[in-house]
């Protein structure tokens, strides 16, 4: 974990956001007793990314390999975080693994972060959260707690989505997952994700019914989820249909019926007001019981 006077580096391995958001996360961070260390440039220029992939990737490199920062903290999604697999996957692995935090477009780093480093990373908050009016704070309360306090149980409460969930009285796996189109777009590369033993966790946004149907179809035909424990989907806020309507809620309930794997809902993470921290490839104090989400760091 982490303890104060320990050095937080922020980056931008996927798209841009306002400066006034990172001074008011360093000021929170810094009330914490941490140190925030930061080299985005933002004045850089690009119409999808902070930045150019090299620098981008460069940035992300120096982060990962320098020797006395304990956290990395991403400013936010967006779109860019996969371009960067490919020399990711060149690199070694650091001799210390460092606390990681995104989520969303974040989730490409996750997937190669937890299969090919066997590092535990945190799908939660990003830097660009902090200057979210709508956004709870209990999130950010709670991310606090998650990297300071060495023994730290949360407890989520779930809602069955079929049978299968609702008769299940306990499972044990590590989380992994995150942004749904990330993950499908991940299908037939050398970062496909892995779910078997796991729990997956997915999320989205913006995205209408037909095309969530689309993706989570995806998933089983490419036996993305072969082998999977159980599987709880989040929010997935935004893709409502020109008339107002959304069938967002059918696709996920189709989805649901047409496993066999324990299926559950809840809206404690993703891009709604609420997205409280997640511990992903944590397998010995991971679990579902009785319709509850138990993490212990």
């Amino acid at each position: 974990m982490i303890k104060k006077g320990d050095i937080v580096e922020i980056i931008a391995p996927a798209s841009y956001h306002s400066a006034n958001d990172l001074l008011k996360a360093q000021k929170t961070i810094k009330s914490w007793g941490l140190v925030t260390r930061t080299f985005i440039d933002f004045d850089s220029f690009h119409p999808f990314h902070s930045d150019e992939d090299e620098a981008r990737f460069e940035d992300l490199k120096r982060a990962l390999y320098s020797p006395d920062s304990t956290l990395i903290w991403c400013l936010r999604g967006g779109y860019g975080s996969a371009r960067l697999i490919e020399k990711l996957s060149k690199l070694k692995k650091p001799k210390k693994e460092k606390i990681f935090i995104g989520y969303s477009d974040i989730t490409s780093l996750h997937i190669f972060l937890n299969q090919k480093w066997g590092w535990k990373t945190i799908h939660g908050p990003m830097i660009s959260s902090f200057g979210n009016p709508d956004f709870k704070k209990s999130s950010l309360n709670e991310i606090k707690k998650v990297i300071f306090e060495k023994s730290y149980t949360q407890k989520i409460k779930l809602i069955p989505m079929n049978e299968e969930a609702q008769k299940l009285k306990k499972i044990q796996g590590a989380l992994c997952g995150g942004n749904l189109s990330v993950i499908q777009l991940s299908i037939g590369t050398p970062s496909k994700l892995v779910t078997n033993g796991k729990i997956l966790i997915l999320e989205d946004v913006g995205e209408r019914g037909y095309k969530v149907d689309k993706m989570l179809n995806h998933l089983q035909n490419a036996n993305v989820l072969k082998g999977c424990r159980g599987i709880i989907l989040g929010e997935f806020t935004g893709g409502h249909e020109a008339s107002g309507e959304s069938y967002v809620d059918f696709a996920l309930m189709r989805f649901a019926l047409e496993l066999k794997v324990p299926v559950y809902k809840t809206e404690v993470f993703g891009h709604g007001k609420i997205n409280r921290p997640l511990l992903f490839n944590e397998k010995k104090y991971t679990k579902i019981e009785k319709s509850f989400l138990v993490i212990k760091n």
